[in-house]
């Protein structure tokens, strides 16, 4: 129940007496109402310091201004929060503040892919290949088409170098992409991985970090949608799969993942318990980066393609 109530400052004799029944009412009232009750001015100057803390004595919270009351009674509405899951957050927050400072190096696409295999997040299948002759022996094993990547890290942008070749489905495409390939991992320090090439699906930007104010997911559409949206969820870790999903129904571009326009729908509980795997390692290994762009979700689960780390260096 929001109230609406101006009092000037400075009001004496039979205005103030008149002024003072009128609050007088409005606590009786709050006091026998079954719904909260916030007093409200207009304008945040027709609220008098004494009139507010006399209603502030009642029970009555008094808020000056219109515009603030609405959005404090709109705040009643928001769900409590967990006490026990703030001081989680903090938790982390301070260990995270305790290995900052003491550099970092970035891992190759293969490392950070071995480190999610190992915390049990769903990875294409894949590995560092030799020479041509192993990379045409990769095709064999994986089957299907493979794609073959520059996996070094001092490179964060392979695209840019032509690091990547994609849907390589005979022996002789795959040593001649190797070929090329390997002359850049040669002069990087790098490898080059092979890896199945993943079932289509939509591309999930999913970026765990720890340089924020608190460790934190950040989510959204991956591929062209990222720049084009500019829509992103931010969650603080540890956050459960639950949690996650509900970031990721609150994106803009959600109807993408949910069958609008006539679009299947994706496993977004698969999505949302791939992502915590992540946070949950990022944690786990006092890492400052995991960034999958992309990982694929479709409605037969979410795999991730692309991935890279940035791992803090101990003293």
């Amino acid at each position: 129940m929001l109230v609406f109530y101006d009092q000037p400052a400075g009001l004496v004799g039979a205005v103030e007496e008149s002024w003072r029944a009128v609050r007088d009412g409005i606590t009786a009232g709050a006091r026998d109402s079954l719904a909260p009750t916030i007093v409200v001015s207009t304008l945040p100057e027709l609220l008098d310091d004494e009139a507010a803390w006399r209603f502030a004595q009642c029970g009555v919270p008094a808020v000056a201004g219109l515009r603030t009351g609405i959005r404090c009674a709109a705040a009643l509405r928001t769900p409590p929060g967990d006490p026990g899951r703030l001081r989680e957050i903090a938790a982390f927050a301070h260990a995270a503040a305790r290995t900052a400072g003491g550099g970092s190096r970035w891992l190759g696409e293969h490392e950070t892919k071995q480190l999610l295999r190992a915390a049990g997040v769903n990875v294409v299948e894949g590995r560092a290949v030799a020479d041509a002759d192993d990379a045409a022996l990769a095709l064999e094993e994986l089957g299907g088409d493979i794609a073959l990547k520059l996996s070094a890290a001092s490179v964060q942008h392979k695209s840019e170098l032509g690091g990547v070749a994609l849907g390589l489905g005979d022996q002789s495409a795959v040593r001649a992409a190797y070929t090329r390939l390997a002359e850049l991992a040669l002069a990087r320090d790098g490898v080059v991985l092979a890896e199945r090439m993943a079932p289509p699906g939509v591309e999930l930007l999913i970026a765990a970090r720890t340089d924020a104010v608190v460790p934190a997911l950040i989510l959204g559409l991956g591929g062209i949608w990222t720049e084009l949206l500019d829509d992103v969820a931010i969650v603080p870790l540890p956050a459960t799969a639950r949690r996650i999903e509900r970031a990721l129904r609150s994106l803009r571009g959600a109807p993408v993942l949910l069958g609008g326009r006539g679009r299947s729908a994706v496993d977004l509980a698969a999505a949302s318990e791939l992502s915590r795997q992540v946070g949950e390692l990022l944690l786990a290994r006092s890492l400052a980066l995991i960034e999958l762009n992309p990982a694929f979700v479709s409605a037969d689960g979410a795999i991730v393609v692309d991935a890279k780390a940035l791992e803090l260096c101990t003293t």
